[in-house]
């Protein structure tokens, strides 16, 4: 047997539950590591997560912001390394913009049916010669089911930059564990991603030692 893999996602708002969800959906034999951080200046959120995440033994991570930082493990230099496409979904800086599709990951609600409408105008919107699209912002693989399921109809095949980052990652037998840890508390977001994962989660204050994170026990 493989031994599992350990991934993490470092975020200091609601889109990384979302890329933290994806990643769970789409390689459950992964140990994945969620670290909710809520740091107000971009540098010390970084610069946390990239400690605390070798101080947990991950080397495998991405970092998670509503914007693009200068983090090496950002998402979005992890969109823009991985996969190729005639279209990205994005803010218009580079494809279509979707913002009003992003609001609702920025606010929490991907995951509600309403969406499913939102989707459904801007694929209307997409050129008739595109052939494939990208899915550039956070959140988007969380719902990229959907995005196939609606643009297969139409010949557009959808890129999902985190399935190219993630077959790089060695996969193994089994269900690998799932663990949430924060640096401050935040109920209300914990209350949300219960909703987002659709199952119970329970976050533990991240603390420098293994054994006041609970992750063993003193013999």
């Amino acid at each position: 047997m493989r031994k599992m893999s350990k991934v993490g996602v470092a975020f200091g708002d609601i889109t990384g539950a979302y890329v933290a969800c994806a990643i769970r959906n789409k390689r459950p034999d992964i140990d994945l590591i969620a670290l909710y951080d809520p740091r107000e200046d971009a540098g010390a959120f970084l610069k946390g997560a990239s400690a605390r995440m070798e101080n947990m033994g991950v080397s495998q991570y991405v970092t998670v912001a509503p914007v693009e930082t200068a983090g090496e493990c950002d998402y979005y230099r992890l969109a823009s390394r991985y996969g190729e496409a005639d279209l990205a979904l994005d803010l218009g800086e580079k494809g279509l913009d979707t913002r009003l599709l992003f609001f609702t990951v920025l606010d929490g609600l991907f995951q509600r049916s309403f969406v499913l409408d939102i989707l459904r105008d801007y694929i209307d919107y997409i050129p008739e010669d595109v052939r494939s699209v990208k899915l550039a912002l956070p959140g988007y693989s969380y719902r990229s089911e959907d995005f196939e399921y609606m643009l297969e109809e139409r010949g557009i095949a959808v890129v999902d930059p985190l399935d190219d980052w993630l077959r790089t990652i060695p996969r193994a037998d089994g269900e690998g564990e799932m663990r949430f840890y924060w640096t401050s508390r935040n109920f209300p977001l914990e209350n949300r991603m219960e909703e987002i994962f659709q199952r119970p989660v329970c976050f533990r204050t991240y603390y420098r030692h293994p054994w006041l994170r609970g992750e063993c026990q003193k013999k």
